[in-house]
């Protein structure tokens, strides 16, 4: 090979297209026995149908598979300080300690036909009001849970999160998947990690300049995401035909439908125009 020839952004293309493979596939034999998945929380309804019923995806633009390897890499890091905190920090032994951490736990419902990974689970031991019938004088004790979701985004999108002056009709899907991840896990069909979720956020970094900040989600997107898979379940029955447009199809017309739509190419939305 001469050596004009060598291409260090070719060498990275190949091994991120490499890498998103190799995931994808994990992913797709944890979840080969479901027809939705947790990622797809909040969005347009008809995406979850082409999944539903085997339709192949549009591969991702090269722009898009270095945005997701960002979103890995920051992932991965956070995983790998959630578990460095958890086995090599000593706490303070004060009878308040967080008793648990999940990161990367995949959690699943046969009723939505529904799997999905979180990223990360706090569990606490508290002290209810309520009495033990077997040890007078003491209550019983309640296991709860704080989730959080880890995401990246541009310095617009930070901005509109976080600035002084915030988008006041913002997308919710990540609200969705967080409470999503919430009944997974406080309705388990398997594992059970905690009795109650208390606390939802996703952590931010602005991919511009590494800024952080944590932005808490509402305990009521448990229950709006379980009237949305709901939903989902009802319009992707097996066999029954490509659901029409009208509410939740798309979700988010404005910007859903297009270059972050896996099925563009044979969607007949009216809101692709242009794409």
């Amino acid at each position: 090979m001469d050596l004009q020839e060598f291409n260090p952004v070719k060498i990275y293309m190949d091994y991120i297209a490499k890498e998103n493979e190799a995931n994808n596939e994990i992913r797709e034999m944890d979840s080969k026995d479901y027809s939705f998945t947790a990622s797809g929380a909040g969005l347009c309804m008809k995406k979850h149908w082409y999944k539903a019923n085997g339709h192949e995806r549009e591969p991702f633009s090269s722009t898009s598979l270095r945005t997701l390897r960002l979103g890995t890499i920051f992932g991965e890091d956070m995983e790998n300080a959630m578990k460095w905190w958890d086995q090599d920090v000593e706490k303070p032994n004060d009878g308040k300690g967080i008793i648990e951490i999940y990161t990367e736990e995949q959690v699943t419902s046969e009723k939505y036909r529904l799997s999905g990974h979180f990223d990360l689970l706090v569990v606490h031991d508290v002290v209810t009001d309520k009495p033990d019938p077997l040890f007078p004088g003491l209550h019983l004790h309640k296991r709860v849970g704080a989730l959080f979701d880890y995401k990246t985004a541009n310095s617009y999108k930070f901005k509109k999160l976080f600035g002084q002056n915030p988008d006041d009709s913002p997308s919710t899907n990540y609200e969705y998947q967080l409470g999503t991840y919430g009944m997974l896990i406080q309705d388990p069909e398997g594992l059970s990690y905690c009795d109650e979720i208390v606390y939802m956020a996703n952590v931010y970094i602005n991919k511009d300049n590494s800024v952080m900040k944590i932005k808490e989600a509402p305990i009521e997107y448990i229950d709006f995401a379980r009237t949305y898979w709901e939903k989902v379940n009802d319009k992707c029955k097996e066999g029954d035909p490509e659901p029409d447009f009208g509410p939740w199809i798309p979700f988010y017309s404005n910007w859903e439908c297009g270059k972050y739509c896996p099925y563009v190419n044979e969607c007949d939305s009216p809101f692709k125009k242009g794409v």
